[in-house]
Parts: structure tokens; sequence; C-alpha cells
């Protein structure tokens, strides 16, 4: 065996062993879906804000804001915050009453 071919054979191994270390280092999580409700993001392109609006499972609106920003929500990160306002604001709704004014800033200023 030549000096080149070994170095295409240790080149090939070292290859294979990197594909299988990389698709089971990590696991996928699992996705936590809210028990009600649903949330909604709004991107106007000319001023590059974001309005999240929330739904019962009525298609009702139960509460929006509009945030200076655009949101990213292929964020995981993003998500979950998203879906812990959502269930604040279905409590509040089941109470009856909001009691924070700017529940999707302040969480995703956490």
């Amino acid at each position: 065996m030549t000096t080149q071919n070994r170095f295409r054979l240790l080149l090939s191994a070292f290859f294979c062993l990197t594909l299988v270390s990389v698709s089971i280092a990590r696991p996928a999580r699992p996705r936590i879906y809210p028990a009600s409700g649903f949330w909604v993001v709004e991107t106007s392109p000319a001023n590059r804000q974001s309005l999240v609006r929330f739904y019962n499972d009525n298609l009702q609106v139960v509460y929006q804001e509009t945030l200076p920003r655009r949101l990213n929500i292929r964020r995981e990160q993003t998500q979950e915050r998203l879906n812990a306002v959502l269930e604040k604001v279905m409590e509040q709704a089941k109470a009856g009453q909001f009691n924070e004014p700017k529940l999707v800033a302040l969480e995703l200023k956490k």
C-alpha cells in the first residue's frame, strides 16, 4: 500500500467518524407545546416592527402587543419565551384581568 493510498484511507475513515459523531452528538430536544391557545407574529418589512397576537382555542384574539423590532421566531429560545407569555395571557384571560401592560417585551428582555 502506497503512502497516498494510506492517506486516502485515513482521511475517509476520519470523515466517516466525524459524520457519525456529529449526528449523535446533540439529541433532539422535545418540543413543548402550549396546552391551549397559540400565538402569531406578523412583521412589517417597511418599518421592521413585530405585532404579536395571542389567540385562545376559539380563535379569538386575547392579547396583542407591538414590538419595535423583528423577532426571529426560528430560534427555540424565542418560541419558548412566547409560549411562556401565552401561558400567562391564558391564565389572566381566565381570571378576567391583565396585570402587566407589556408582557412580551418584558419576557424577551430576559
